[in-house]
């Protein structure tokens, strides 16, 4: 005779054993449901848990008049940047400013150019690039 175990709910005290001859279970009332189950599903035998479902109740409990957040007195916004227009490579700056590629580099890395990106991508915003080429600074 073969036995076999079922854990049929989340604690292990719910496991259901039964002999493998016998093909049903019952579910324990302790559950909510007393229906009769085939051990292999049978195409009838999911109505019968359907219809037990339907009549199920759900509580959901929710506050009334909860709060949502609100930014603490006296505190001020930080600033805010505006985002650039037109990002350019360093190709098309180099090709706007009319000089090579290793001096846009250069006027990143030591006279102060604006730029945007990481990871060796660089872009350079065009209204920067104006800026800095009449000498107003950015």
């Amino acid at each position: 005779m073969v036995r076999w175990a079922v854990q049929a709910f989340s604690t292990p005290t719910d496991a259901v054993t039964s002999n493998a001859d016998n093909a049903a279970f019952d579910h324990p009332a302790t559950h909510g449901c007393t229906a009769y189950h085939p051990l292999r599903t049978l195409p009838g035998s999911q109505k019968i848990h359907a219809e037990k479902r339907q009549d199920m109740k759900i509580n959901i409990k929710c506050r009334k008049g909860a709060l949502t957040a609100q930014p603490l007195p006296g505190t001020k916004p930080d600033q805010i940047v505006a985002m650039p227009v037109e990002l350019l490579t360093v190709r098309e700056a180099a090709s706007i400013a009319r000089v090579s590629e290793p001096t846009i580099r250069r006027w990143l890395r030591c006279e102060g150019l604006p730029r945007f990106g990481s990871k060796g991508r660089v872009r350079i915003d065009k209204a920067d690039l104006v800026k800095f080429l009449k000498g107003e600074g950015a």
